[in-house]
């Protein structure tokens, strides 16, 4: 845990990383104050709050993941402290293991902080009514009848979703971090790979032919931008499946998302070890 803290220190000592999150809080008020529900309806409400990360989270989160963890790989080559640091098999594995802890956290931090602030916001002025009722409505997919998951179930669901699509950049990150060892390199990097899902889902490529559409929609599906707007785990066109359905695949996505992860954990740690080895 003391390794972890000394990362924590390490991110707070990057200047971006405050003027990042000025600029967020700035967007997240900006965007509760735009997104609120004036109607007074407990439904309504409900079914704004299950779009919010659709709408402006997933903006929020990829901004801060891209800024804060830009340098957490290159910060030891940057101070020159490297050489004293990885000096030790056991120096390097638990400085490593710390910025894979922390950057967990950090993703933690994100969604939960969020998920509070956003719910707090919405439903404060209405007594929280309806957090047990039933789910009614969503536009990941149709509800017939009624399902069988409470909104507040529905809602920390989702988050758990965003979580793990959160980590899917936060790691993805630190990856072409290590790769390019310049933080504005890695910026303009992922901050492009995102900007191409968000373009599909809300401009379309319809102007393409229907085999490159269908390459752009896989490329956007399995994209940490598709997923972290959490339209990847409907595994399916909106409003395709309705909850049973959805539900009954979900597990398809997430083994997607925990193998991708895997997949970007192992091969961080393969160019770590060769850092080592040079």
């Amino acid at each position: 845990m003391r390794h972890i803290l000394y990362e924590i220190k390490k991110h707070v000592s990057f200047r971006e990383t405050w003027v990042a999150y000025a600029l967020g809080i700035g967007y997240l008020i900006s965007s509760m104050w735009n997104y609120r529900d004036l109607t007074g309806n407990v439904q309504q409400a409900w079914y704004r709050w299950h779009q919010h990360i659709w709408l402006y989270g997933a903006n929020l989160a990829m901004f801060l993941v891209i800024i804060g963890m830009s340098r957490i790989m290159s910060y030891e080559r940057e101070r020159r402290t490297d050489s004293v640091l990885l000096t030790t098999a056991r120096g390097r594995n638990k400085l490593f293991f710390s910025k894979i802890g922390f950057a967990a956290i950090y993703a933690a931090v994100i969604v939960v902080v969020f998920g509070v602030t956003t719910f707090v916001h919405q439903f404060g002025i209405l007594g929280f009514e309806g957090v047990f009722d039933s789910l009614k409505g969503s536009i990941y997919f149709r509800v017939d009848g009624e399902a069988s998951i409470t909104n507040i179930g529905f809602g920390v669901l989702r988050h758990c979703l965003f979580y793990l699509s959160v980590l899917y950049l936060t790691y993805l990150v630190m990856l072409i971090s290590q790769l390019t060892k310049r933080p504005v390199v890695t910026i303009c990097i992922c901050g492009a790979a995102y900007v191409f899902p968000v373009a599909y889902y809300v401009l379309g490529f319809d102007f393409l032919s229907d085999r490159l559409e269908a390459v752009a929609e896989f490329i956007s599906r399995c994209s940490f931008g598709g997923f972290m707007m959490l339209e990847s785990y409907s595994w399916g066109r909106t409003w395709d499946f309705c909850y049973d359905d959805w539900i009954g695949n979900l597990w398809k996505p997430i083994l997607f998302v925990v193998t991708a992860i895997l997949v970007e954990l192992t091969l961080l740690w393969a160019l770590w070890r060769r850092k080592e080895r040079k």
